[in-house]
This record gives structure tokens, C-alpha cells and sequence, in this order.
């Protein structure tokens, strides 16, 4: 099924796909486009390209049903990005809308084409508390001593505690990488903004460097969503081909270390492009031997496996680091000396130097 998905979202058309499909197939695509946040984008693609096949009918009924929640629900979303505009800018504080939240309101032709889970942003580092404290006065949710631990845990964390505005989470970013992550950029993103209508975003450099290493973060965790290779589409075939290949390079240079596995993602793109975007990219990258199905990225179970390891292993490594910090610390009261020899146990345990 993934691989009919990943077909219907190419840009290019697979003649005879639709024309075999039954009631079940359709609702079962659908609900799948759904999950992997292509819905309304393949509901676009059928109208253009699959009208002439037996099951466009079908399909097209069953991906609008999800659609028109997405619709929905995005309406509700801009409103509250308005809102949050309108609460910090009058503090004198900016605000970057990132991933998901910048594509829908500034990129896509149509609300509806990208669903988003929660609303990322950014803000300054030297004004991320004072605009916590603000969004803190609409939120539903104010649990001080989970704000507590992630300022302990500031030099590891992206963003402070999620916000609950009107049912949507919203997550305060201000880094964009932890400090030691090894796909940190080499520019400063508070001086790669540009004002895109009435929002504020990343520029086209930073915005491709950023989406395509998230790619990169979730491939080796938990897999990647169909939607998120279909977001680097969509910029590639609004760009064009040669503006598109030129920013891949300038973003290649913002970190040498990840320049070919970026490199190995938008091969993958570049495979759901138009044919001429798709020749002007390669020729200028000097790609070649496009993959034929990117299901491999996609969530697994062996993805999954090798991603609660490494969530594992992250959890243990901030043990061991909690650890050495409490074994400094004098006069510790008899509560902390417990915990303290606990985390010197699963130190000991896993053999961590």
C-alpha cells in the first residue's frame, strides 16, 4: 500500500494504477494518505492526472472525507499562530514559524494539502522565557516543575515544554539543534529570516537544510512520513529546477559531515518530481540512478525496534550525566545520596565511560 501511495504522490502519473482499485483499497489508501499526511496532495494529483481511471471516483470520495478535517482543523491552527503573533509581537519579540507551521501558511497553494500535528516555532534564545511566560497565560496546561527540569536540561533540549492553546500543542523552540548534535548548521538562524507575507520564516536555504536533516533524524529512529519527502517536492517544483539545485548545494555547505546523506534524501525527492525539475536537479547535482521506491524510509517494525534503542540509549547517557553532576555535590541529603547511587549503578550496569 505504501508503494501506491508513494506512486499517487510522484508528480509523474502511473498510468493504469486507479483501474483494478475496489471500495476497501480506496478507504484503506486513504486512511494510509491520512497517517502519512498526503492526503489532500494525492486528492490534487488525481484530479490532474488519474480522472479517465475506473477507481478516481472512489478514491477521490474517500481522500476528500479526510481532507475536509484537515481543512478544519487548519483554520483552527491559523488562528492560533495569529494569535501567538499578535501576543509576542506586541513584547517587541519575533517569531519563526518552522516545518510544518511555515509550509502550511507560506508554501502550500491550499491550506488543506498540509495537515500538521503541532505548531513549532521559534524565538531568540534571550527571549524564549519571557515568551513562555506569555503563551503560558492561553495555555491549558502550566506544570511548573516539568519547566524546571528542562531549564536543568537546557544544553541538551531544542525547546522548552509544549503549550496547550485552544487543543493544539505548540512547542517553544530556541535552538534549532541541541548544541552538541552533529547536524547543527554552520549559519546563525536568527540571520537567515525572511518575511514571507505576514509571517516570518527561515530562508530558502536554512528551510531546505532544516527539513531534509529532520528527514534525517527520524530515518534513523522511527522512520519517515510520506509527507515530509512531499514537503521538499513541493518547494523543488515551486523553485524550479535550477534555483531548486542551487539552494541543495548552499545547504550541502552548511554542514560537510551530513552533505551526502542529504544528498542520499533528495534523490529520493528528486524521484516524486516533474520530469524537467527532475533532469535540471540531477544534471547540476550530478545525480544519478534514481531510486524507484522510497517504502524503505517509511516506518517499520525494525524501524521502530532500532528507535526505542536509541531512545533507550539516550535516556541512560542523561542518567550517566546526571550522575557525575550529583557525585560533585557536598552535604547531599539522604533522598539525593539514593538517587545518586542508583544512577551509579546503571552507570556501572551499561558501561558508561
Amino acid at each position: 500500500m505504501l508503494s501506491t501511495i508513494i506512486k499517487l504522490s510522484s508528480l509523474t502519473k502511473h498510468t493504469g494504477l486507479l483501474n483494478e482499485l475496489t471500495h476497501e483499497q480506496a478507504c484503506n489508501i486513504a486512511t494510509e494518505a491520512s497517517k502519512q499526511g498526503v492526503a489532500g496532495w494525492i486528492l490534487e494529483r488525481l484530479k490532474t492526472d488519474y480522472q479517465s481511471e475506473q477507481g478516481y471516483e472512489i478514491l477521490k470520495n474517500e481522500l476528500f472525507k479526510q481532507t475536509i478535517f484537515v481543512h478544519l482543523k487548519n483554520q483552527e491552527n491559523i488562528s492560533i499562530i495569529n494569535e501567538i503573533y499578535r501576543l509576542l509581537n506586541a513584547e517587541n519579540i519575533e517569531v519563526v514559524l518552522l516545518k510544518g507551521a511555515a509550509l502550511m501558511t507560506s508554501y502550500y497553494s491550499d491550506i488543506s494539502l498540509r495537515p500538521i500535528g503541532d505548531i513549532d516555532i521559534w524565538v531568540g534564545h534571550n527571549d524564549v522565557y519571557r515568551a513562555h511566560k506569555i503563551l503560558k497565560q492561553i495555555s491549558t496546561n502550566r506544570n511548573d516543575k516539568t519547566f524546571r527540569t528542562y531549564v536543568l536540561q537546557e544544553s541538551i533540549r531544542t525547546h522548552l515544554p509544549e503549550l496547550h492553546i485552544d487543543g493544539q500543542v505548540v512547542e517553544l523552540h530556541y535552538n534549532m539543534y541541541s548544541p552538541d548534535s552533529l547536524m547543527n548548521p554552520k549559519d546563525n538562524i536568527a540571520h537567515n529570516l525572511i518575511v514571507h507575507g505576514k509571517f516570518t520564516l527561515l530562508n530558502d536555504v536554512m528551510l531546505l537544510y532544516h527539513l531534509t536533516t529532520h528527514i534525517l533524524k527520524n530515518r534513523a529512529t522511527l522512520g519517515v512520513r510520506i509527507g515530509w519527502i512531499v514537503d521538499i517536492v513541493m518547494l523543488f517544483e515551486k523553485w524550479g529546477g535550477e534555483k531548486s539545485a542551487q539552494t541543495c548545494m548552499a545547504a550541502m555547505q552548511q554542514n560537510e559531515r551530513v552533505a551526502a546523506k542529504m544528498l542520499l534524501i533528495w534523490r529520493y525527492v528528486v524521484s516524486l518530481t516533474s520530469e524537467n525539475i527532475s533532469n535540471k536537479i540531477c544534471s547540476i547535482l550530478g545525480v544519478s540512478e534514481l531510486p524507484i521506491d522510497a517504502s524503505h524510509l517509511l516506518s517499520t517494525n525494525e524501524g521502530y525496534k532500532h528507535g526505542l534503542r536509541m531512545r533507550l540509549r539516550a535516556i541512560r547517557t542523561l542518567f550517566v550525566a546526571t550522575y557525575r553532576s550529583i557525585a560533585e555535590v557536598k552535604g547531599i541529603s539522604a533522598k539525593t545520596k539514593r538517587m545518586r547511587d542508583i544512577l551509579y549503578d546503571i552507570h556501572n550496569r551499561y558501561n558508561y565511560q
